[in-house]
């Protein structure tokens, strides 16, 4: 049997008082029109602030929970009625679910842990403005109206790029170029600890292993040379 009208009201004022979406004592009427109905949020008290948002949609973030890097598909806020800013903002990175933001960590931050341990540096990718087209000019570009910038010490200037020219001719080969080049440091130190695994357990190898160990051992001479 299905549930009575009287049920469905009490299961609904039942979920919206559990979201915080009602005040108490203060339920919805549910005699009213579909047009006219309305429900009165709890609104926050004073000195409880309102949620910003620590990252922006396309940044590349390290998801702790799931211990690798992703990229921000979609920012979202959480309203109430009644407030001009979200209570809370979440993240949807493609994996499923959406993450809150201490689950998230911005790519300098995880760079600088990196750093700490011997593997990153503090290289990373920065946006720099478009001067040679505006936003508009360029909506097939990944990040309209601005191009990457590879920096390699603490300021947030200068680094490595190319051309406006070279970027607007195929600018999502560009944006992987920036993203290997940020990552080139990591890249060193897995050749140099394999190659060192490799030196001392030499056995331990297969054929074609110690094929792949001769070329890192050449990479990192090349490199260290």
């Amino acid at each position: 049997m299905p549930p009575s009208g009287g049920s469905l009201q009490r299961r609904a004022e039942i979920g919206l008082f559990s979201l915080g979406l009602l005040a108490p004592g203060r339920g919805p009427n549910f005699n009213q029109s579909a047009s006219s109905l309305a429900v009165e949020a709890k609104l926050p008290s004073k000195g409880v602030s309102m949620a910003k948002a620590k990252f922006h949609k396309a940044q590349c973030v390290f998801v702790k929970p799931v211990g690798t890097w992703a990229y921000v598909e979609a920012v979202v806020p959480i309203w109430v009625k009644g407030c001009d800013e979200p209570i809370k903002i979440s993240y949807d990175c493609g994996m499923g679910r959406e993450f809150a933001q201490d689950e998230l960590e911005e790519e300098s931050a995880a760079l600088h842990f990196n750093a700490a341990n011997g593997i990153g540096g503090t290289w990373r990718v920065l946006r720099g403005q478009n001067r040679w087209k505006s936003a508009e000019q360029c909506g097939h570009h990944p990040h309209p109206g601005t191009h990457p910038m590879v920096v390699t010490t603490e300021r947030d200037w200068g680094g490595w790029r190319v051309p406006g020219a070279e970027y607007d001719l195929d600018p999502y080969r560009i944006e992987r170029q920036a993203e290997i080049i940020v990552r080139a440091p990591i890249f060193m130190k897995l050749l140099e600890e394999f190659v060192e695994y490799a030196d001392q357990e030499p056995e331990n190898l297969s054929e074609d292993l110690t094929k792949l160990a001769q070329i890192a051992r050449r990479v990192v001479s090349e490199v260290s040379s």
